[in-house]
């Protein structure tokens, strides 16, 4: 079984993809059908990708580009080639392409909740429950990042409260990282899904050089984009 993934699909083959999503609504009553019109201006757009067994179309991703996060909004394989180890293979590929076209995270919506299980099986981590975000969203980093740390540099870190900094009064930060100033090009990221308004304070050299809403920090080394902080 010989299995590839053509990253400009033919009108022919959107074609296929369309005749086996409307087989799988007719017959099961689920699938992505429903979305037709969406998946159609995907392939317009660029942003769909077709997945072939020998000469079988036999899936796709549609996806969106943002600046660094990639979001995956409808990912479908046939049926009949669903636990077969495709879906982890496709996935890998896809992965490999991303990180090349240097993104850094890639993020989902499971739908149905039944996928679930997959995407946890492939390293996908479920984003902390908040009310900012669908408890059914998961990510995945294309690069290394920093881990968390319970006792930090004190005087080069990093610390992120889920609070707005009206609410922090004596709470700790909920996570909190090692920034080197040194090496920054070396090390690994921080990266950490969060809300724009929560609270981000970034100590240099034992000395606060911002404090604030997330979205109110930002210099050279520092991107909060779609729920994402993002310091390098």
């Amino acid at each position: 079984m010989e299995l590839n993934i053509n990253f400009s699909p033919s009108a022919n083959e959107l074609a296929q993809i369309n005749d086996f999503l409307f087989e799988e609504d007719r017959n099961f009553h689920e699938g992505f059908y429903c979305n037709w019109q969406l998946i159609e201006n995907a392939y317009k757009s660029k942003r769909l990708f077709s997945f072939h067994c020998d000469s079988e179309c036999i899936g796709f991703v549609e996806w969106r580009d943002d600046p660094f996060v990639i979001d995956i909004d409808r990912f479908e394989i046939k049926r009949e080639y669903r636990g077969k180890g495709v879906g982890r293979y496709i996935v890998g590929v896809l992965m490999n392409f991303f990180k090349n076209h240097r993104k850094v995270v890639v993020r989902l919506f499971c739908e149905p909740k039944i996928s679930v299980g997959f995407w946890r099986r492939l390293g996908f981590i479920q984003l902390p429950p908040t009310d900012y975000w669908n408890e059914l969203t998961f990510y995945h980093n294309l690069f290394p990042a920093q881990g968390t740390i319970e006792d930090p540099d004190p005087l080069n870190k990093v610390e992120l409260w889920n609070l707005e900094p009206y609410q922090i009064k004596v709470e700790k930060p909920m996570w909190t990282w090692n920034f080197n100033i040194k090496s920054v090009q070396t090390e690994q990221p921080i990266l950490q899904p969060c809300n724009s308004n929560w609270n981000l304070k970034i100590t240099r050299y034992g000395e606060i050089v911002s404090q604030g809403k997330v979205k109110h920090i930002s210099d050279a080394g520092n991107q909060i984009y779609f729920n994402f902080l993002f310091i390098y």
